[in-house]
């Protein structure tokens, strides 16, 4: 029985001495293995890099649209304070402000647009 678990452990310690991996170790192709790695690595935090100055060149872009935005509003806020003085006195001096003139009502009722169709197609003959 002591036999059988001894010769187990060997063939189990030769299988996992061969295997490529662990093959590769004891062979001395650790340092391109490492390399390698080191080389993957280096790529990965350059486009890291690139990924984050493109988050903040879109950052900013933002930022300049909110401040476009921001004049804008002011803008219209003067604008808006402008006509409301303007409402203001005309309602002082007593001026009412005009009202649009009401059309009369159609006599025909309103018919949705009609739909496009192409034109018939002339009969095909049969001979």
């Amino acid at each position: 029985m002591f036999v059988l678990l001894l010769g187990g452990n060997a063939l189990l310690g030769t299988a996992l001495l061969l295997h490529s991996d662990i093959a590769r170790l004891w062979s001395g192709k650790t340092d391109q293995i490492i390399s390698a790695y080191e080389d993957r690595i280096a790529e990965l935090r350059v486009e890291i890099d690139r990924l984050h100055s493109r988050n903040y060149a879109q950052a900013g872009d933002m930022n300049l649209q909110l401040q476009e935005l921001a004049q804008q509003q002011e803008v219209l806020l003067e604008q808006h304070q402008l006509v409301k003085v303007l409402v203001d006195k005309a309602d002082a001096l007593g001026i009412a402000p005009r009202q649009p003139p009401r059309q009369p009502p159609s006599p025909y009722p309103r018919r949705p647009p009609a739909i496009p169709t192409s034109p018939p197609r002339p009969p095909r003959s049969t001979r």
